[in-house]
């Protein structure tokens, strides 16, 4: 993950990533936007060491946690959310 950008007024939390897809053979920046966002965490400990990949992505009910490999937990709580390409 690139940044992370919460805009107070429209409660939407942007993710930003570099994504590698097999179909381009290249990478190419994404955004994940959160919708309606309520609550956000994003501890930054690194606890397993540096890292900016995902490790893994869940969802219950309106909390999704993205687990980074450094071992930390961003959970936020959103209506919904879209994952776009960032148009260069």
């Amino acid at each position: 993950m690139k940044s992370v950008h919460y805009n107070w007024d429209d409660s939407t939390v942007s993710l930003t990533f570099s994504v590698y897809t097999l179909e381009l053979k290249s990478t190419t920046s994404y955004q994940l936007i959160f919708e309606g966002c309520s609550d956000l965490h994003i501890p930054h400990l690194s606890e397993w060491g540096e890292s900016s990949s995902v490790n893994t992505l869940s969802m219950d009910n309106e909390l999704y946690k993205i687990e980074m490999q450094s071992g930390d937990v961003i959970a936020l709580k959103s209506k919904g959310f879209n994952f776009v390409p960032i148009a260069l």
